[in-house]
């Protein structure tokens, strides 16, 4: 019995030696954690990258003027658009901006991007909200998030494997 434990936390430890090695020496939620900080790292390709800057503008706060503001707001959107996972990493910071609306637009296109990246990040930053609300509005966000693609379904099954028994196309229903 004794062996058996001995090979079992033998295995757990070359496993999480493994998993920590191969995420940048950060593991499970602490490496989670870094999403959330800017990085240099985060950039999207160079088509986007002057667009959709990683880096959080320290004037994206609740005092800046209308025009940073749209700024920001216009990365987020590059960013959402560029349908890339390093996305997320874009995305990311504005979760915690002091802007309510900026918190909202970051929310709001990790769901649109629909990164499973976007889960952890996401609860994550739950824990760090002050608002209910805002903490209700991003667990529901990484719910969704965790959701399958409908493509992964039983009834998109049947769709499918119906449209490849009856190639004839019927008409739609009036």
């Amino acid at each position: 019995m004794k062996r058996y434990l001995a090979v079992i936390l033998l295995g757990f430890a070359v496993v999480l030696g493994f998993a920590t090695r191969h995420r940048g020496g950060k593991a499970g939620v602490a490496g989670a954690f870094e999403t959330l900080r800017p990085s240099e790292d985060a950039k999207l390709p160079a088509s986007r990258q002057q667009v959709a800057s990683a880096r959080v503008s320290s004037r994206a706060t609740a005092g800046s003027s209308a025009e940073e503001r749209a700024d920001v707001m216009a990365r987020i959107d590059e960013a959402v658009k560029s349908y890339e996972p390093a996305a997320v990493k874009a995305i990311a910071p504005y979760l915690t901006s002091t802007d309510r609306d900026l918190r909202s637009a970051a929310r709001e296109g990790l769901i649109q991007l629909g990164e499973p990246d976007g889960i952890a990040v996401l609860r994550l930053a739950a824990t760090r909200m002050s608002d209910p609300a805002e903490t209700n509005a991003c667990r529901e966000a990484a719910d969704f998030l965790e959701l399958p693609s409908w493509s992964e379904t039983d009834e998109a099954r049947e769709t499918v494997a119906n449209l490849l028994a009856n190639p004839e196309p019927t008409p739609p229903p009036p």
